[in-house]
C-alpha cells in the first residue's frame, strides 16, 4: 500500500506560482496553498486559476509576521483581513462553499494561553477547521495539535534553507533535501519511511522555484501518493489533471 501525504505549499502566490501550478496540474497532484493576503492582492488571478483547477487556498496571515510578537488584536486582524481577500477570490472563481484552513506564519502558535485560546476561538467561530488527521500516527503531532484548528505539518522539506544565509541543519543543496527524506526518525519529523500519513511542507518562494519539481518528483520516487484529506471530498472537487 502506498504511503499517502497531503501537500501544503506556504507563502503563495509568488511570481513563479503559475509554473508550479502547471506542474502540479499536469502531474495530477492536489495541494493546499497557504497564501498571504499581501501576495493575494498582487496576484489574485493565479489564485483563481488554482481554485478553478481543484486546488485549495488557505489563510497564512496577511504579511507573514511573527504572531508571538503581535497583540491579540493585530493577530485577529492578520487573519480577518486575509479571510476577506480569500472570500472574494473564491467568489470570483464561482465557488460559494469552500474549506477554511489556517496556518500560522513560521508555524508559531505558542504564547500566553489566554491569547492562543482567543485566536483558536476566533478561528472556530469564523468557520475555520482542520481534518481529523486520524491516520497520522505521530504522538508529537497530536500533542502539538490538541483541539486546535490550525494546520501544522509532519515533514518539512526545508527547501527554503538552500538559499538562506545560515542554512538550517546544513541543508544547502537539493541533494541534502533528498537525504533528509531518507532519514528514519519518525518522532523527530523525518518519518517518510513509516506507514503514517504525512503533511508535507514546501514553499512557493521565487528563489527555490527551480527545485520545486525535483523535490516533488523525489516524493514520487519514494512511492508516495498525494491526496486530499477525506473531509475535502464533501465539496465534490476533483483534480482536473491534464495527464
Amino acid at each position: 500500500m502506498m504511503k499517502k501525504v497531503y501537500l501544503t505549499i506556504d507563502d503563495a502566490p509568488s511570481e513563479k506560482m503559475n509554473e508550479k501550478l502547471d506542474f502540479l496540474i499536469n502531474s495530477g497532484i492536489p495541494a493546499i496553498w497557504f497564501c498571504t493576503g499581501s501576495n493575494l492582492e498582487k496576484r489574485s488571478e493565479i489564485a483563481i486559476k488554482a481554485i478553478e483547477n481543484g486546488f485549495i487556498i488557505g489563510n497564512h496571515s496577511f504579511d507573514h509576521p511573527h504572531f508571538p510578537e503581535l497583540s491579540l488584536e493585530s493577530c485577529i486582524n492578520q487573519i480577518s483581513k486575509t479571510d476577506l481577500i480569500i472570500k472574494e477570490i473564491y467568489h470570483r472563481a464561482g465557488i460559494k462553499s469552500y474549506p477554511k484552513y489556517f496556518r500560522f506564519p513560521y508555524g508559531e502558535k505558542k504564547g500566553p494561553k489566554e491569547k492562543t485560546d482567543a485566536i483558536q476561538r476566533y478561528l472556530k467561530n469564523n468557520g475555520y477547521q482542520r481534518p481529523l488527521f486520524e491516520k497520522i500516527d505521530y504522538k508529537y503531532f497530536h500533542k502539538e495539535l490538541d483541539d486546535d484548528v490550525d494546520w501544522l505539518w509532519t515533514f518539512d522539506t526545508l527547501d527554503w534553507s538552500i538559499n538562506a544565509d545560515n542554512p538550517i541543519h546544513g541543508i544547502d543543496c537539493v541533494e541534502k533535501v533528498f537525504g533528509r527524506m531518507d532519514e528514519n526518525l519518525p518522532e523527530e519529523g523525518r518519518g517518510l519511511q513509516s506507514d503514517s500519513h504525512e503533511i508535507i511542507l514546501i514553499h512557493d518562494h521565487l528563489e527555490s522555484s527551480d527545485i520545486f519539481p525535483q523535490i516533488i518528483n523525489q516524493f514520487h520516487n519514494k512511492k508516495i501518493q498525494f491526496v486530499y484529506p477525506e473531509e475535502i471530498n464533501q465539496y465534490s472537487w476533483t483534480m482536473k489533471s491534464k495527464s
